[in-house]
């Protein structure tokens, strides 16, 4: 642990004597604070369209230019999220056309999903 000096202790007690009023002044204020502070983002996309699709059985009934048209039907954050979810590592890209292009590559290289649970 780190030296304290004299002056640190003074310093919190005054935000601590602070913190004190205004909780007796307003009770709950601080609680609130904290409690506001860990809700986490509400994400709104849902993602079910993209979990019904299988990318290796389209890519294998499907040359690739219909594969990316395919593809093309789903946002971006469905197509980020496809990438995440079949494990075809990171991109930074945010176009649509790029996205299915990488996608449309790293599923007919790999044909199979080699990560499929069992």
């Amino acid at each position: 642990m780190s030296n304290l000096t004299r002056n640190d202790i003074k310093s919190f007690l005054k935000v601590f004597s602070v913190l004190v009023e205004m909780e007796k002044n307003n009770p709950g204020t601080i609680l609130n604070l904290i409690n506001s502070e860990k809700e986490p983002k509400a994400n709104n996309t849902d993602f079910s369209k993209v979990k019904n699709f299988d990318l290796y059985k389209e890519a294998k009934a499907k040359s690739k230019p219909e594969l990316i048209q395919e593809l093309k039907k789903f946002s971006v954050e469905e197509l980020r999220f496809l990438i995440k979810e079949l494990s075809f590592g990171s991109l930074k890209t945010k176009s649509i056309d790029s996205l299915t292009e990488y996608i449309a590559d790293q599923a007919i290289k790999r044909t199979t999903d080699v990560f499929q649970n069992q």
